[in-house]
């Protein structure tokens, strides 16, 4: 049995969790730079310590309602393949081990994400966590 890492935070009500592997940091939200022509949910880009960084808001990536900024508004900085980015989320809740027999992995799960965004989900005594495939957000 395998046991992994994960940053869980919340989107709306959901709980989403992403590999710790992948996080390089969790910011509050820094300047943004907007760039014209770029997908809806690519807010703009940052300058975080001479890297340019596109940063994404993961409500609109995944059609969810959007609210405003507030004081527990954060942006995870992730690398996958070499690539980072930053995605702004509601709240960062902590970082949790999960077993891999607590993670479930089917084509019948309902959420209010598109199934491509997801790599399993797991169930942690009163509540469930949405893993996510940051492959498929970038």
């Amino acid at each position: 049995m395998e046991e992994k890492q994960y940053v869980v935070f919340q989107l709306g009500q959901e709980e989403y969790g992403v590999e710790i592997t992948s996080v390089q940091e969790i910011i509050r939200p820094p300047v943004i730079t907007k760039v014209p022509t770029t997908p809806a949910h690519v807010i703009g880009i940052t300058n975080l310590r001479d890297n340019i960084i596109p940063l994404v808001d993961l409500k609109k990536r995944f059609d969810l309602a959007s609210t405003e900024d507030n004081d527990d508004t954060r942006m995870i900085i992730i690398k996958i393949d070499n690539h980072m980015m930053g995605i702004k989320v509601d709240k960062v809740l902590e970082v949790v081990e999960i077993s891999s027999d607590k993670i479930k992995v089917s084509d019948d799960i309902y959420t209010e994400i598109d199934k491509e965004f997801i790599s399993g989900i797991a169930r942690l005594e009163d509540r469930i966590v949405i893993l996510l495939d940051l492959s498929s957000v970038i």
